[in-house]
């Protein structure tokens, strides 16, 4: 699709159309608990506002907040790394910042500030292995580093069930980081980190233009006068900065880095400007629309929505590679 300021600002309203519609519908709708009317009608109720403000807004700006910082992570990845298959869970990004936001919990420091050191840490850390290990006589290799990444992914996880042993008190919520829970971040956290998923997403569409010259060609980018391995390096800062922000209140969610970038880039192609922010939005409507299913579809239990995207996402997965190696 052709860059047309008109057709952007178009097709930007209907995907802020859509996450709207989508965060009023999780905000206000939930079996077993107040209707829409009554919340409306409630709003003076200490009890009902409390479950409006307190817990559910918090909630679904969360999944906002993880679906989109996760998406973008996701578009920028593959991007980078020229795998299609490349993502932030399957790569062992998300792993790694799982294991990093837990660490500070050995110590017995459960701040925000920790939690959030510990996680970027361990991604960033993960993302150079990773990295490193995909590379074949100085260039990167896309079955090396698919496979490096999940054996990096699954060395991660084998540590922090290790972990479990010392953790003590901290084992439920370590668990429930394993296995995505929106609930995990409090309102405080969650509005004090989503200004900062959505400056890094500033920062990342900086480089909209250089991702599409990139695209065509490391060397063409480079006569241009693109600076392509500083942008490289600065995206996996970024990545690495927005897994660890989305893990650090979300645990680990899977696949929707993965889901989101394949679609829209066959509705809208290759061209960035439009495919980084249609992502981060689609990315929240589909952890959105995952919550509200995680705590609906069997209420009063409440599945994980890691769950969730992973019945999408792995699905999805394996029919790229059959498309990749028919």
């Amino acid at each position: 699709m052709t860059f047309r300021l008109p057709v952007f600002w178009l097709h930007l309203s209907f995907w802020l159309a859509g996450a709207a519609v989508t965060f009023l519908f999780a905000l206000a709708v939930q079996p077993g608990s107040f209707s829409p009317a009554e919340l409306l009608s409630g709003l003076e109720d200490p009890v009902i506002s409390s479950i409006l403000w307190d817990l559910r807004l918090p909630r679904v700006l969360n999944g906002l907040m993880t679906g989109g910082a996760l998406a973008v992570s996701g578009l920028v990845l593959q991007l980078t790394v020229r795998n299609p298959l490349a993502e932030p869970y399957i790569l062992g990004i998300s792993s790694g910042a799982s294991l990093g936001a837990i660490f500070p919990l050995f110590f017995g420091l459960s701040l925000v500030t920790f939690q959030v050191a510990g996680a970027f840490s361990g991604a960033a850390l993960v993302t150079a292995v990773v990295y490193l290990s995909g590379l074949r006589f100085g260039k990167l290799d896309n079955g090396r580093l698919l496979l490096g990444g999940v054996m990096t992914g699954a060395f991660v996880s084998a540590l922090i069930f290790m972990s479990f042993t010392f953790l003590g008190d901290g084992l439920r919520t370590a668990v429930t980081w394993l296995m995505g829970n929106l609930s995990l971040g409090s309102p405080q956290t969650v509005f004090s980190l989503f200004p900062v998923v959505l400056l890094v997403f500033a920062l990342i569409y900086r480089n909209s233009y250089a991702y599409n010259l990139i695209l065509t060609g490391e060397e063409v980018a480079e006569q241009v006068g693109i600076p392509v391995d500083r942008i490289k390096k600065l995206s996996y800062l970024y990545v690495s900065v927005l897994t660890s922000l989305a893990v650090c209140v979300s645990g680990i969610i899977g696949f929707a880095g993965l889901v989101v970038p394949h679609i829209l880039r066959r509705l809208y192609g290759f061209d960035h400007r439009f495919l980084l922010p249609f992502c981060f939005l689609a990315g929240g409507i589909l952890v959105m629309i995952s919550d509200w299913i995680a705590r609906s579809v069997l209420f009063p239990v409440e599945l994980p929505v890691g769950a969730v995207t992973a019945f999408i996402g792995a699905p999805f997965f394996m029919y790229l590679m059959r498309k990749q190696h028919p």
